[in-house]
């Protein structure tokens, strides 16, 4: 026996290619010959296997191995993919998400992820319709298109003066902040429209295509009769239209010198209707909005409160039947009335901006309040509870087309239903691109910042819908947040398996310990013959794990914690050898020994009717034993601890996962005593069954178990007693 220490030889046996559990036995830590070879023990036998385990060619000076260099390593392991196994779509999306690095967050940033979104949808737009289309296009592609630019606008990408606040604020900031860039998505897409429906761009000043376009729309008919009718009229350029529809349209599409310009013309043409007070709103506005005051600002100005006189005295006059332009125009220009959004309203975006536009005026500020603080932010959610509170069914009542809901929810910054209704719709690659991207700048809840979610993503459920009571249109209410780590898991379901560095870039991307440490250890389990590929390979000589992809994005100690709680899911589910592989690379032989050890004790005696040394699970864990034992990790480093066991998840949680923040607490060395007891005893038993009793005998002489006088009797029964548990 080697070193004295009793170990028997075992006869040959072929290594089977998978055990009942469905584990994979060829890997690359414990991968076995065909044949293990025979050793004389008279002649010490060393142990020596015929072909390298672990991965050929490693010793302890090797350099590790880029992820990008993984190469098929004996024993049937799968190399790193060399091209993506998805569609060009799909990579192009991850590549987006994949970009998505901390310090990217800059409007001004190339990796500004709601733009690169915008770029490739309208590059799928082109593709499917041809270049002859409008810039406006309320199809389904056209909608994404306009959902990633309104995201632009609100989170700061197309213009780092408007949208979301920099360098973090008070939640109420950053709900006016998201509001104003809102209000500017709506204003550059009205904007947008005129500029489509202004014939080849003959006409030049802002001001002018905006009259062209009135006078468009006053031909067509699409005006009132009360708007045409009544009040003054004032010529731009070629077109003679009504003052206050013109006046109204240069507000809505944000161009505020281009009203300045309609008032200064009506001026100069004698029109009653464009006064020092209407002049002078209409400055202070531009004032505001070039030093980043707000609308509020210029409501303070004694010029709004002379058009909010003039504004309640039309009312007080019933006036309401008159042109609802100027009734419109007077209460944006002072913010006379928040709750009368807009009376000329023709689309819900209409609407919802002049919602915006209102949000901060003080007839909706608390007493005191100087807008822009939280009354801002009460006005905003009512804002929001006066559209979600019409329903789904109101905007989508056949679920053909949600993605034109969630815009409407974008806008007034319900993002967790957005979110939601595309997923509970089936558009999970929108919901899930949506979701990320919001996550990205810290405006969802997730359960990474809600107690709800993170209740329901540790139970890996996703939550779309509240169990509250319906909605007023008989749905039930979208959920105020999103499980986005079930989300996240839904969307990579097969990618995971077809591209595991794809999928990764998409874990990488969930927030919360807990829920990316279970999508993590599902990648790795749903890729059990790519283990060298995300974990590394285990080197010879110092057993030392090399890097993985997984080394490229976490810290080497977040990468054991995967391995080694993929490895507990292992054992759990009875795929011992899958276990050994992940175990090792956690570097924690120790646990590597115990299973060796069970699987050894459990099958001791040869299965009846089966020749000995041969059954094909049996003979396996023993060849696995006897490489384990040849790389003599027994005398190295036990690795890190078993934290399933010592550092259990906190109370009140069902994770069944590993404490992430715990700290590892020494664990024994593996004993390669106990597996060599064990391999003593498959000898003898293997050894009996060909009557081979006398070598049998001697095979367990080391052990001390066999008394050879009665006097030997007492002696024996107390090694017995004190064998290890494995052993005995």
């Amino acid at each position: 026996a080697p070193g004295g220490g009793g170990l028997a030889v075992m006869p040959p046996a072929p290594s089977p290619n998978r055990s009942a559990a469905g584990s994979a036995l060829h890997m690359s830590f414990l991968s076995t010959p065909s044949r293990i070879p025979q050793s004389s023990p008279a002649h010490g036998g060393d142990l020596s296997m015929a072909t390298p385990l672990f991965s050929p060619g490693f010793t302890a000076s090797s350099p590790a191995m880029p992820a990008s260099a993984m190469h098929a390593a004996q024993g049937g392991v799968i190399a790193a993919p060399s091209q993506s196994n998805v569609d060009a779509y799909a990579a192009a999306l991850a590549e987006v998400i994949a970009g998505m690095s901390a310090d990217a967050r800059s409007a001004a940033a190339a990796g500004a992820p709601c733009t690169r979104f915008k770029e490739l949808e309208e590059e799928r737009l082109r593709v499917a319709e041809g270049e002859n289309r409008g810039e406006y296009n309320g199809g389904p592609q056209g909608l994404l298109v306009n959902l990633w630019d309104l995201l632009r606008f609100m989170l700061g990408e197309a213009d780092a003066s408007v949208g979301l606040p920099k360098g973090g604020a008070a939640p109420g900031r950053i709900a006016w902040g998201l509001a104003g860039g809102a209000k500017a998505f709506l204003q550059a897409q009205y904007m947008g429209i005129v500029d489509a429906h202004v014939a080849g761009g003959a006409v030049h000043a802002a001001h002018a295509r905006i009259a062209a376009y009135v006078e468009q729309l006053e031909k067509s008919g699409a005006l009132s009769a009360q708007a045409t009718l009544q009040g003054s009229r004032v010529t731009v350029g070629a077109a003679d239209v009504p003052f206050w529809p013109l006046l109204y349209m240069c507000l809505r599409c944000g161009a505020l010198e281009e009203a300045v310009a309609v008032a200064r013309a009506a001026a100069q043409q004698s029109n009653p209707d464009s006064d020092g007070a209407v002049f002078d709103c209409l400055e202070a506005a531009v004032a505001a909005q070039a030093t980043g005051a707000g609308d509020a600002a210029s409501w303070r100005s004694p010029a709004a409160a002379e058009l909010r006189r003039r504004y309640e005295l039309a009312k007080a006059r019933g006036e309401e039947g008159g042109c609802p332009y100027r009734l419109t125009v007077l209460n944006l220009l002072s913010g006379a009335d928040a709750r009368r959004r807009s009376s000329v309203a023709r689309t819900i975006e209409d609407y919802i901006w002049a919602g915006l536009w209102l949000a901060g005026a003080p007839a909706a500020a608390e007493p005191g309040a100087q807008g822009g603080g939280g009354a801002d932010y009460d006005a905003l959610g009512a804002l929001e509870r006066s559209i979600v509170g019409y329903g789904e069914a109101h905007f989508d009542p056949e679920r053909r087309n949600p993605l034109a809901y969630a815009l409407v929810l974008l806008q007034v910054q319900a993002f967790e239903k957005a979110v939601n209704y595309l997923a509970a719709s089936g558009k999970t690659a929108e919901a899930t691109h949506l979701a990320l991207a919001l996550d990205y700048y810290d405006v969802l809840k997730t359960e990474a910042n809600h107690d709800a979610a993170a209740a329901a993503a540790q139970g890996n459920r996703m939550v779309l819908h509240t169990p509250g009571p319906a909605s007023a249109g008989g749905e039930p209410e979208l959920a105020p947040f999103v499980t986005l780590a079930p989300l996240v898991q839904l969307y990579t379901q097969r990618m995971v398996v077809a591209d595991a560095a794809t999928a990764l870039a998409y874990v990488l991307r969930v927030r919360e310990p807990y829920a990316r440490l279970a999508q993590l250890v599902r990648l790795v389990r749903c890729n059990r013959q790519g283990y060298d590929h995300l974990l590394g390979v285990v080197r010879e000589g110092d057993h030392r794990r090399t890097a993985g992809l997984l080394d490229a994005h976490l810290p080497d100690a977040e990468v054991k914690r995967v391995a080694r709680t993929a490895g507990q899911k292992a054992l759990q589910a009875g795929a011992s050898a899958d276990a050994i592989e992940l175990f090792a690379r956690a570097e924690d032989f120790h646990l590597v020994s115990d299973v060796l050890c069970e699987q050894l004790s459990a099958s001791v005696v040869p299965p009846a009717g089966g020749a000995a040394g041969t059954g094909g699970e049996r003979g396996f864990w023993q060849s696995a034993a006897l490489s384990f034992l040849r790389k003599g990790i027994a005398a190295a480093d036990g690795g890190a601890a078993d934290e399933v066991r010592h550092n259990p998840a906190p109370p009140g949680t069902t994770n069944p996962n590993a404490n992430p923040n715990a700290n590892p607490e020494p664990n024994p060395n593996p004993n390669p005593k106990v597996l060599k007891m064990l391999l003593s005893l498959h000898s003898f038993f293997d050894l009996a069954a060909r009557d081979a009793h006398q070598e049998a005998l001697t095979t367990m002489q080391a052990m001390g178990l066999f008394p050879a006088t009665n006097r030997d009797i007492a002696d024996r029964v107390d090694t017995y007693h004190g064998l290890p548990m494995q052993v005995g």
